[in-house]
C-alpha cells in the first residue's frame, strides 16, 4: 500500500510513482465524478431527441411503432435537460396507466405548441 506522502508526491506535477498516480486517478474518479442516474426506459413507449429541431419525440414501441407527438423547439425557452426530463415523465405516466391524450394534454400545458 502506498503512503500518504507518496500520494502527495503523485498529486504534484513531478509524480514518479506510477502505481500512486493510478491510485490517485481512481480515487478522484470515484470521489469527484457524480453518479449519473440511468434514464427511465419504458417497455411500450420511447422518447427521442431531435437536435436539429430541438424537440423531444414520443413514439410507440408496439403496433405501428410511429411517433405520437413531439414537444419543445427553439422558441419554447427550455433547456434540453428539462425537455428530456419531461419526456421521462411522459413515459412514467404511460406505464402508470395514463392515456396518450391525457399525457399530451399535460405536456401541452407545460410547453404549449408555437405556431
Amino acid at each position: 500500500m502506498s503512503s500518504p506522502s507518496c500520494l502527495r508526491q503523485a498529486a504534484s506535477a513531478g509524480a514518479s510513482c506510477p502505481s500512486c498516480v493510478y491510485l490517485l486517478h481512481a480515487w478522484c474518479f470515484f470521489v469527484f465524478v457524480p453518479l449519473q442516474e440511468k434514464p427511465y426506459i419504458s417497455a411500450r413507449y420511447a422518447k427521442m431527441w431531435y437536435k436539429r429541431s430541438y424537440t423531444v419525440g414520443i413514439r410507440r414501441k408496439f403496433d405501428d411503432k410511429k411517433q405520437i407527438w413531439s414537444f419543445g423547439g427553439f422558441k419554447c425557452g427550455f433547456t434540453k435537460d428539462v425537455l428530456m426530463q419531461w419526456g421521462e415523465e411522459c413515459l412514467k405516466h404511460f406505464d402508470a396507466g395514463g392515456t396518450e391524450e391525457e399525457v399530451k394534454a399535460g405536456v401541452d400545458r407545460l410547453c404549449p405548441p408555437k405556431d
